[in-house]
C-alpha cells in the first residue's frame, strides 16, 4: 500500500510537470520528434507498451505494473525529464516542440496503460490532456523504432546520471554547472 501510494504521488507530480509544460501541445505530431533524447524516450516507451501488453494478455499484472513503474520512475522522471528541462525553459522552436510532443505522448500512454489498474487516478490525469476519457481511448498502439537513438540515448542518460551522482556525492548543487565540481575538486587537492 505504501509503495503504491508513493508511486501514485510520483505519477501525479510527473503529470503536473508535463501538463504545465505540454498541456497545449496537442496539435503537434509524431513528425515533431527530432531530438535524440526524445527519440530515445519514444523507443523506450514503445518497448514498455509491448512489455505491458504482453504481460496483461498473460494475466501477469504484477509484471505489467513493474514495467509501468520502472518506465515512469526510472526512465521518464529520473532521466528524460531531467534531460529536457533546459530545452523546455530556454528553447523555442522545433527542439522544444519535440520535447513537448514526447512529454504529452508519454503521459497519455502511461495513463492508458495504467487505466485498468488504477481507473480513477488514470482518468483524472488523462482528463487534463483534453482528450476525453482514458477508458474510451483504448489500449496504446505505439511502434517507434530507432536503434541509433535507443543506443545513444541510453548512453547519454547514463552519463547524466553519473554527473548527478558525482554532484550529490560531492555536495554540489544539482543545478550547478557540471564543470564547477571539477574546479572545486582541483582547488582542494
Amino acid at each position: 500500500m505504501v509503495a503504491g501510494s508513493r508511486f501514485q504521488t510520483k505519477l501525479w507530480n510527473i503529470a503536473r510537470f508535463v501538463l504545465m509544460q505540454a498541456g497545449d501541445a496537442g496539435s503537434l505530431t509524431a513528425d515533431s520528434v527530432t531530438v535524440l533524447t526524445d527519440r530515445w524516450l519514444m523507443c523506450r516507451l514503445s518497448a514498455t507498451v509491448a512489455e505491458v501488453t504482453e504481460a496483461m494478455e498473460a494475466y501477469q499484472f504484477d509484471r505489467a505494473i513493474r514495467a509501468i513503474r520502472e518506465f515512469s520512475r526510472d526512465v521518464f522522471a529520473d532521466n528524460y525529464i531531467e534531460l529536457v528541462k533546459g530545452r523546455l525553459y530556454e528553447d523555442e522552436g522545433s527542439a522544444r516542440d519535440s520535447a513537448l510532443y514526447t512529454l504529452r505522448t508519454a503521459l497519455a500512454t502511461i495513463c492508458r496503460m495504467f487505466a485498468p489498474i488504477t481507473p480513477f487516478f488514470s482518468e483524472e490525469c488523462y482528463s487534463y490532456l483534453g482528450a476525453g476519457s482514458v477508458h474510451a481511448a483504448g489500449w496504446p498502439d505505439l511502434s517507434f523504432a530507432d536503434a541509433y537513438a535507443d543506443r545513444n540515448g541510453a548512453l547519454l542518460a547514463e552519463v547524466v546520471s553519473e554527473v548527478r551522482r558525482f554532484k550529490h556525492d560531492n555536495k554540489i548543487a544539482l543545478n550547478a554547472p557540471p564543470w564547477l565540481g571539477l574546479r572545486l575538486r582541483r582547488s582542494g587537492d
